[in-house]
């Protein structure tokens, strides 16, 4: 089911620079765990494993220190699963594109996690993906980001997350019927036109 960012900041506000230090901490894990030699042959997709990787062990410390929170694998598919006032948030580690869409092997689970579909075997209110978005030169992060997916490259919306877990940068990818622009305390949302799988296809 699809949660508005007002829900979903309420409900993970806590957890944002944990999440951010997840995000940020394995990609310095691959910069100073991995030899410089083994970083120069390494292809964009093996870099991308490694981080996932680092996110992955990031997270099961994070989980484990704290209540709220746990982890789990079900069918290859890694996620942090919290509990709030909201019900549960499922959250997938993911690299993403510079408009906020993860990029991987369309299973039959995937597409079910972005359409915002029940899993067998995973109960959740709410899917979400975490990530990183990387620079031009992809040599460093340009950004964290808190992702609410709808469907195969639909994005419902996207923040920007920092240290301090403030809401800056926040887009609401679908439509709005107010005022172009919301501004609130540190954040401002500013509308954009939907992007659906049908302008996908059509483009």
């Amino acid at each position: 089911m699809l949660i508005p960012f007002d829900a979903a900041h309420e409900a993970l506000l806590q957890h944002l620079p944990s999440l951010w230090s997840v995000v940020d901490g394995a990609w310095n894990d691959y910069q100073t765990k991995i030899p410089v030699d083994a970083r120069a042959v390494a292809s964009l997709r093996t870099r991308a494993s490694f981080v996932h990787d680092f996110m992955v062990s990031r997270s099961l410390e994070m989980a484990e220190a704290t209540s709220c929170v746990s982890s789990k694998w079900h069918r290859m598919m890694f996620v942090l699963i919290f509990e709030s006032d909201n019900g549960l948030i499922v959250v997938r580690l993911k690299k993403l594109d510079e408009d906020g869409v993860s990029r991987n092997n369309p299973t039959k689970q995937v597409i079910d996690f972005k359409r915002q579909e029940a899993i067998p075997g995973l109960e959740a209110d709410h899917h979400l993906e975490v990530g990183y978005i990387l620079n031009p030169t992809q040599d460093h992060i340009q950004s964290v980001e808190l992702v609410c997916p709808s469907g195969e490259g639909g994005v419902y919306w996207m923040a920007e997350v920092t240290p301090k877990a403030t809401r800056e940068n926040v887009f609401n990818l679908w439509e709005h019927r107010g005022e172009e622009e919301q501004q609130g305390t540190g954040f401002t949302v500013i509308c954009r036109k939907i992007r659906s799988d049908e302008d996908e296809s059509a483009g």
